[in-house]
C-alpha cells in the first residue's frame, strides 16, 4: 500500500511539527520494508505563493505517479485549512482514502468559513479524522454537522511522544540547576527546595508573565523557577526585563534534543499557565511527566480529559495562581524521601498510560499503510 503524507515537519519546532514528525516516525519504525511508499510534502514554511503552487504540483505528482491508496493531512489552522484542501484536492477527485489529523481548536471554538465549505465535499471521500479526545469529536459534529456522517479515530498525544532522551555521556551538562542567592526567611524551616519550570513559546498567552507572578510569591522561599524557549520579539524588552529582576529565575534559552531532555529532568513542578484558545493537547505536559513531573495546567482544550491523578487542573485561569502557589507549597513541605518517591510515581503512572494508548497509534499505522483493514469507530 502506498501512503501520501502531508504535514509540517521541524524546523520551525512546534507541537504541531513536532507531533507530526513522531506520526511520520511511528510509520517509518513500524513499516521499515514500505519506508519507499511513504510519500511525503513537507507543509513547514509554506506561506509563500511560490511554495503553496510547488506542494500543490507535488501532490499531482505523487497523485499521478505513486497512485497513493491513503492521504494522511496534519490539518492547519486558520487560512492554512485553504492550502491543505487544495493539496487533499487530488486525491478527492479520485476518491482516496483520507485521514485528517487535528491538532487545534481554531476551528472548533469559532466556525471556519473555509472548513464549513469544504466539509461537504470530503463526505464523498472515505474520511477519518484523527482527534485528540471527545471534546474535538463534539465540537467538530456541532460545528461541521456533515462531519457525523464521517469515522473518527481516537488518538491521544502520550501514545506517539517520544521515551525520556538518555542522560548526557558528557561530565558537562548544558543544563544546571543553578545556585541562586536570596533572602531566605521563610516561616517554614522544613520547606524543602523545588525546581520549577516552563518551556514554551515564551508570550504572555502562553503564560510567562503568570509563571513569573508565582516565581515573585516565593522570593523568600529556596524554590528555583526555570524557564526555557523562545521569547517572543514583539514582547521581548519587558520580558527580558521582567526575567532578570527576578532573583528567583533562571532562563535557558531555547532548548531542543539533549539539553530539553536534561532540563525537564531537573524539574520537580512543571506549570503550564497557557491561556491560548487553541490549545489542543500540549505533547510538553505529556513530556514532563515521563520525567517525573507534577504538572499544574489550565484546562484548555483537550487538557481537561487527561487523566491523571498528578495532573492538577485550574478550571478557572484566574485561579491558576493561588492553585499553584498552594500546590507548591503542599509538595515543598513534604519530607525529601516522599518528594523523590512521588516523582517515582509519576513515572509508573505516566508509563502506565501510555502503554494503554501505544496499541492505538500501532493501529493507526496498520491503517495508513493497509487500507484494507477495518476499524471499528471509536
Amino acid at each position: 500500500m502506498k501512503l501520501l503524507f502531508i504535514g509540517p515537519i521541524p524546523p520551525p519546532v512546534s507541537g504541531f511539527s513536532l507531533a507530526t514528525q513522531c506520526i511520520l516516525n511511528h510509520l517509518t519504525t513500524s513499516f521499515p520494508a514500505k519506508k519507499s511508499s511513504i510519500y511525503f510534502i513537507n507543509r513547514s514554511n509554506s506561506r509563500s505563493l511560490i511554495r503553496i503552487l510547488l506542494h500543490f504540483l507535488h501532490s499531482i505528482k505523487a497523485a499521478v505517479t505513486l497512485s497513493p491508496d491513503s492521504v494522511y493531512l496534519a490539518l492547519s489552522g486558520n487560512l492554512g485549512i485553504l492550502t491543505d484542501f487544495l493539496l487533499l484536492l487530488p486525491h478527492l477527485i479520485l476518491k482516496k482514502q483520507i485521514y485528517i489529523h487535528h491538532h487545534s481548536f481554531s476551528y472548533l471554538n469559532r466556525t471556519s468559513i473555509p472548513l464549513k465549505f469544504l466539509m461537504p465535499f470530503l463526505s464523498k471521500c472515505s474520511v477519518h479524522h484523527i482527534i485528540l479526545c471527545d471534546r474535538m469529536k463534539e465540537l467538530l459534529i456541532c460545528r461541521y454537522p456533515c462531519s457525523s456522517h464521517h469515522q473518527f479515530f481516537l488518538l491521544s498525544n502520550i501514545a506517539i511522544i517520544p521515551l525520556p532522551g538518555k542522560p548526557s555521556d558528557t561530565s558537562e551538562t548544558s543544563v544546571k540547576s543553578r545556585t541562586i542567592s536570596v533572602n531566605y526567611s521563610s516561616n517554614n524551616p522544613s520547606e524543602n527546595p523545588l525546581n520549577i519550570g516552563l518551556l514554551s513559546n515564551l508570550t504572555s498567552t502562553k503564560g510567562l508573565f503568570t509563571f513569573l507572578e508565582i516565581a515573585h510569591s516565593f522570593i523568600d522561599s529556596p524554590h528555583v523557577f526555570h524557564l526555557a524557549g523562545p521569547i517572543d520579539d514583539s514582547e521581548r524588552e519587558q520580558s527580558l526585563l521582567l526575567i532578570n529582576n527576578a532573583p528567583n529565575v533562571v532562563y535557558h534559552g531555547p532548548l531542543y534534543h539533549v539539553q530539553k531532555s536534561e532540563f525537564l529532568s531537573l524539574l520537580n513542578v512543571f506549570l503550564f499557565p497557557s491561556t491560548y484558545a487553541n490549545e489542543a493537547e500540549p505533547l510538553v505536559i505529556h513530556e514532563a511527566m515521563s520525567y517525573g513531573c507534577f504538572v499544574i495546567a489550565n484546562c484548555m482544550g483537550c487538557i481537561q480529559q487527561i487523566t491523571s491523578p498528578y495532573l492538577l487542573k485550574s478550571m478557572n485561569i484566574l485561579d491558576f495562581n493561588a492553585l499553584s502557589i498552594k500546590a507548591i507549597t503542599n509538595i515543598s513541605c513534604m519530607q525529601l524521601q516522599h518528594i523523590n518517591e512521588l516523582r517515582d510515581t509519576i513515572l509508573l503512572d505516566f508509563q502506565l498510560r501510555r502503554h494503554l494508548s501505544m496499541n492505538k497509534v500501532d493501529k493507526l499505522c496498520e491503517l495508513l499503510m493497509d487500507t484494507s483493514k477495518t476499524h471499528q469507530i471509536n
